[in-house]
């Protein structure tokens, strides 16, 4: 029930802004690469049929190709992109598409490099929706619970924290230089 509302949710958003500290973020996800991610974060496997969550979850990638689709901001940190969840042929596909992905209008990609240390995002991963005739919503998950924010203060403290993570990331350019990089290094290995 948790996931189809946030779905919901995301389906109305004009503008998602997701920061991710561990994984890639789920809108920029190939197949593959969360296939891995859940057969790694499911524990009880029996009870869940990975395919068709995979399905699932590659649906919802379709509001990016609405007539007129939300802006899609992602901030990632470094570490979400060297971490080998899957093979790495499978991630150096990832890493091409979040490349591509970034040649979007209406998407952004920035990388929080390794090097930055101590920031803003150390404390969890996050999704800020803003909405047309909504109040903004700030969407935290973990394996278990689901938490939605939309209090305007608490609200404004995570706008703070983007502000502060915006602040310590590459440029899109540079963010892509980089995803390249970490893609030659894994395809080399």
């Amino acid at each position: 029930m948790r996931g189809r509302t946030y779905r919901d949710f995301e389906m109305r958003a004009t503008r998602i802004t997701n920061y991710e500290l561990v994984l890639v973020p789920g809108l920029a996800r190939t197949p593959d690469y969360t296939r891995a991610a859940l057969n790694a974060l499911v524990f009880d496997q029996e009870k869940v049929d990975v395919e068709a969550r995979v399905v699932q979850r590659s649906a919802r990638q379709n509001i990016l190709n609405r007539p007129i689709p939300p802006q899609l901001n992602l901030i990632i940190a470094e570490s979400a992109l060297r971490l080998r969840v899957c093979a790495h042929s499978v991630m150096a596909s990832q890493l091409h598409h979040l490349i591509t992905l970034s040649s979007r209008p209406k998407v952004s990609i920035r990388v929080i490099p390794a090097a930055v240390g101590l920031h803003a995002g150390l404390s969890g991963q996050f999704s800020m929706l803003d909405f047309p005739d909504a109040s903004t919503i700030v969407h935290m998950e973990d394996s278990v619970t689901s938490l939605f924010v939309d209090d305007c203060r608490q609200v404004q403290l995570y706008r703070l924290t983007v502000e502060k993570l915006m602040a310590v990331a590459l440029d899109e350019r540079k963010s892509v230089d980089l995803m390249a990089s970490i893609a030659h290094d894994l395809n080399r290995g």
